[in-house]
């Protein structure tokens, strides 16, 4: 009888409160606030979540960077705007690609509109005839980031952004971009120029021709096959640089890579060198070693990770003329090609 008593006294108490407390509603109403867009002039011309906290999300930035620089490098090739300018765009308007069109539609500067046919409706507050009006409106939906970011250097044609094509100067480009009031932010150009040097963005102007250094370094390839440190180019200083037809015993690591020990500063390190540098494989009887010869190369790649996508080799003593040293790498542009390629500093003198 008494926890009968308890419960019905707990709900007239509960129905008293409700009469005096209606603002449990509005949070809730409040908080749908948060899927319509507004236009953010500060970052750009899109639209973006009201409520959307920027670049405070927490996100991998080299997935993010991989997925939009295909489309970064292509809108040089198509519409010449640079592809560390378009990225740090990229970056900073989509808060890393964890913005509401971002992640809904690829859509990393939330432009309007559709793209080849293709959009998303979406529910947006906009300020017409004195008044904040909710208006459904088409936003454009692209097939991946690359897209996207490949689509901005399109829409970067318009007649006020004109100073922009072909400009080979990031912090130039910046500073034009907000002078033509893409952006209302007064650090606008500067959060575009810290984005690019941070994350090294002038790789990929590099890689796609653009932002050259205008004068040339002759070099030739050294006659030497690279004992690195570890399974990778990417080193400042190999153990040793043989020379083709140097001697020498290994044991098998792996697929591509051969290992051996050698002396350094009176210390005897592991090294690894390249399957491809090692000719003439032969077991030694009774180990687990094999005897080979050293046949020296160059090996240049298109990207500056030194890592897949395209390559080719040069045998010792080919003539190159390269852009001077960045990063301990070598780079040269390759009109056949057209395409920008990198070495390390070793394989060059």
């Amino acid at each position: 009888m008494q926890k009968n008593f308890i419960v019905v006294l707990a709900a007239c108490l509960m129905l008293f409160l409700s009469q005096f407390y209606p603002e449990q509603k509005v949070e809730a109403n409040a908080s749908l606030d948060q899927t319509y867009l507004v236009q953010k002039r500060e970052i750009g011309e899109g639209f973006y979540s009201e409520f959307e906290p920027r670049m405070g999300r927490s996100v991998k930035t080299d997935n993010f960077l991989e997925s939009i620089k295909a489309g970064a490098l292509s809108g040089w090739k198509k519409y010449r705007i640079l592809p560390s300018i378009t990225s740090a765009q990229a970056i900073l308007e989509s808060g890393w690609g964890s913005s509401e069109l971002s992640v809904r539609a690829h859509n990393l500067f939330g432009i309007k509109g559709s793209f080849q046919g293709q959009f998303i409706i979406m529910p947006t507050k906009e300020y017409q005839n004195g008044k904040w009006v909710t208006i459904d409106a088409q936003f454009r939906q692209y097939p991946n980031k690359n897209a996207s970011i490949e689509n901005h250097g399109e829409f970067l044609q318009k007649s006020r952004y004109q100073n922009l094509v072909g400009l080979e100067d990031y912090k130039l480009a910046a500073k034009r971009l907000q002078q033509d009031g893409y952006a209302t932010d007064p650090a606008y150009s500067e959060k575009l120029i810290s984005l690019v040097e941070q994350y090294r963005l002038t790789d990929w102007d590099r890689e796609a021709g653009a932002n050259l250094p205008s004068t040339n370094v002759a070099a030739r390839v050294v006659n030497g096959a690279p004992l690195l440190s570890h399974t990778q180019f990417k080193e400042k200083h190999p153990l040793r640089l043989w020379k083709t037809g140097t001697k020498i015993q290994v044991r098998k690591f792996n697929t591509y890579w051969y290992k051996t020990s050698v002396q350094v500063d009176g210390q005897w390190k592991t090294g690894y060198i390249y399957h491809s540098m090692v000719k003439n494989l032969t077991p030694i009887q009774g180990t687990d070693k094999y005897s080979g010869t050293v046949q020296a190369f160059a090996i240049w790649w298109d990207n500056s990770k030194l890592s897949s996508g395209e390559l080719f080799t040069q045998a010792p003593g080919t003539a190159v003329k390269h852009y001077p040293s960045n990063n301990n790498l070598k780079s040269a542009y390759y009109p056949k090609r057209t395409k920008v390629f990198f070495t390390p500093n070793y394989w060059l003198n």
